[in-house]
């Protein structure tokens, strides 16, 4: 049976989570799907929650100037899907509020407007990581 080059990987696939539809995740949507990824929007945290395939995801990337979050709901979000990274941006340069869930959970935070190739960059580590990880014996 021939494999089906079309098939979208988990590799390929990224959830963002903006509390508003604005330009920032269209943005982001725009440039993920340009460059062949799958995207899946929502709006609400509690929209991740009710989603049974999150597995099937490589990275959740979260607008925290449009979500409510906070470090422990951040790290309960880690602790259930582990196997995702996160990344987060922002509009602002500081979250004292975020400093332990940026520090520990969250591979990196993006400034708005985000720049395609910060973000294709980090993309690419979190590839390589995954690799590298599932390589070791």
């Amino acid at each position: 049976m021939q494999a089906d080059s079309n098939r979208i990987t988990r590799e390929q696939t990224v959830l963002i989570v903006s509390g508003q539809s604005n330009a920032d995740s269209r943005g982001i949507l725009n440039l993920m799907q340009g460059k062949g990824y799958r995207c899946v929007v929502m709006a609400s945290l509690n929209d991740l929650e009710n989603r049974s395939e999150t597995a099937d995801y490589l990275l959740l990337i979260i607008d925290v100037d449009s979500v409510t979050v906070n470090n422990r709901v951040v790290r309960d979000l880690k602790l259930k899907y582990h196997d995702i990274e996160f990344l987060c941006i922002s509009g602002q340069s500081f979250h004292p509020d975020l400093q332990d869930a940026i520090s520990n959970h969250f591979y990196a935070c993006l400034s708005k407007p985000v720049d395609s190739e910060e973000l294709f960059y980090w993309l690419k580590c979190i590839r390589e990581n995954e690799t590298a990880t599932r390589s070791l014996p």
